[in-house]
């Protein structure tokens, strides 16, 4: 299920990282990547090349955030998607996630064309 994000707003990605056995674990270089899928071409653009994740507050062992705000640029119901990743310290392996975001305009903008009546 894709996360709504409003465009024009901030929107924060949080991840946890886990360890083999779902504990969660400190990675020492938590990043993110977010980007979209032109919709002519198919090329992937980058909105925010990769940047280091700031621990999440409170603190939390394994969680980590990221404020994206979300692009004026972007049409309704575009696709946005964060990659983020981390090294297990104790195994060496990298621990990636990715998210879907749906970018929507202000949700108290759009009109369902309803009108009340009161007979």
């Amino acid at each position: 299920m894709a996360l709504i994000g409003i465009i024009g707003q901030d929107f924060v990605f949080q991840a946890r990282f886990l360890d083999a056995s779902n504990t969660p674990i400190a990675v020492p270089d938590a990043t993110i990547e977010v980007f979209r899928f032109d919709a002519s071409t198919g090329d992937r653009v980058v909105l925010t090349p990769s940047t280091v994740m700031d621990p999440a507050v409170p603190s939390e062992t394994g969680r980590y955030t990221h404020v994206f705000t979300v692009p004026d640029t972007l049409e309704d119901s575009t696709a946005v998607y964060a990659e983020m990743s981390g090294t297990d310290p104790g195994s060496g392996d990298l621990i990636r996630l990715t998210e879907e975001l749906v970018a929507r305009i202000d949700p108290s903008s759009i009109s369902l064309g309803l009108t009340t009546r009161f007979f």
